[in-house]
């Protein structure tokens, strides 16, 4: 199952190739996926290039030297997405700081949506985080067993329009609760 799929460098509605690495992280899960996508290594893409796939887990530094030039539009990158499983018995306010707090492990929070009917929060907020790793972050917290923040689940994450060139960000994560079991780091050559 591919959960997220990120093209570093890449800045949404605009065409930056000077930015754009020839590699994109690819995160994968499922019974045999890191195997089935180190297969694909040495095929040819639909643009003719050989496709390098090697495996790279979360905390992976190998390829840091990669992405350096890709750091700051990155940095600056928004990702907007819907939160459920946070507790909701406590006042509108006191919901929001913990969601403030815990979320801004995975990057600065923008913005944190909530809303109250009939005195009740809402099981669902609309988050906005800014930050070059918030994706990956967000991907490791849903996977948490930190007591209280287990039922912790991300959907409908926006990602970016695609800019008629063909280069886009696919940033769906799914909201089941398995685990990632393998990130992959897929690199398109000449």
């Amino acid at each position: 199952e591919v959960m997220h799929v990120y093209i570093p460098g890449y800045v949404e509605g605009t065409y930056r190739r000077r930015n754009l690495s020839s590699f994109a992280l690819i995160y994968l899960r499922g019974e045999g996926a890191e195997e089935k996508a180190l297969s694909l290594s040495g095929s040819c893409s639909s643009g003719g290039d050989k496709l390098v796939v090697e495996s790279y887990p979360f905390h992976a530094k190998h390829l840091d030297h990669k992405f350096a030039p890709t750091r700051n539009a990155d940095n600056q990158q928004e990702h907007a997405f819907f939160v459920v499983g946070y507790h909701t018995a406590h006042p509108l306010d006191h919901v929001k700081a913990m969601l403030s707090e815990k979320l801004s492990e995975c990057g600065r929070v923008v913005q944190i949506s909530l809303w109250e009917i009939g005195g009740f929060v809402t099981r669902d907020a609309l988050v906005v985080l800014e930050g070059i790793d918030a994706i990956e972050k967000l991907l490791q917290l849903s996977a948490s067993d930190a007591e209280g923040w287990e039922n912790l689940r991300f959907s409908g994450v926006v990602g970016p329009a695609k800019d008629g060139e063909g280069a886009c960000n696919f940033m769906s994560l799914a909201s089941s609760s398995s685990r990632p079991t393998s990130a992959m780091a897929l690199a398109a050559t000449a």
